[in-house]
């Protein structure tokens, strides 16, 4: 039986796929690149393993809603079944942030290590959401929003970006 497939989730393969090849010389590429899901994405963290300080690259489904005046919802009931959609794409990296010690907080240094390693993760995300651009079906419109920055927060940091895609069932 061949794999079950949605729209949105073969746009989100898509981007990334697109983030991966936008990371391939990446000078930190991050360890994990992965489809995520859920409200918000957290980081793995065991005895041997932490996701953000190795790098977690993803794209997750932030929602899928009806969409015939893209890239607004509808908000009017209709008597048939809405033929066209959008999807928010959330593509995000996370990186850890300087923490230093008890006796000592992270040197300048090391913020400027981080913040390099952050812009070119961003720079990477607008490469990706290029190369997504062009893999898209003809009549199919995207709205790329803004790059935010993640944290520092629980010695996380780095940023996400949301890609709004149309598309029809």
């Amino acid at each position: 039986m061949p794999p079950l497939r949605t729209p949105d989730l073969d746009l989100a393969n898509t981007l990334l796929s697109c983030l991966n090849g936008a990371l391939e010389d990446h000078p930190n590429k991050p360890v994990r690149s992965c489809l995520r899901v859920g409200e918000e994405v957290a980081q793995g963290l065991s005895l041997t393993e932490d996701e953000c300080c190795d790098g977690l690259a993803y794209v997750k489904v932030n929602q899928v809603f009806p969409s015939s005046n893209f890239p607004n919802p509808d908000e009017v009931a209709l008597n048939c079944p809405p033929t066209e959609w959008a999807v928010d794409l959330e593509v995000g990296i996370f990186r850890c942030a300087p923490t230093g010690d008890m006796g000592q907080l992270p040197t300048c240094e090391q913020w400027d290590g981080a913040a390099t390693t952050v812009a070119l993760d961003a720079a990477a995300m607008r490469r990706a959401v290029a190369c997504f651009r062009r893999e898209l079906e003809p009549g199919a419109y995207a709205m790329v929003r803004q790059w935010l920055p993640i944290g520092p927060q629980g010695a996380c940091t780095g940023g996400t970006m949301v890609v709004t895609v149309s598309f029809s069932c």
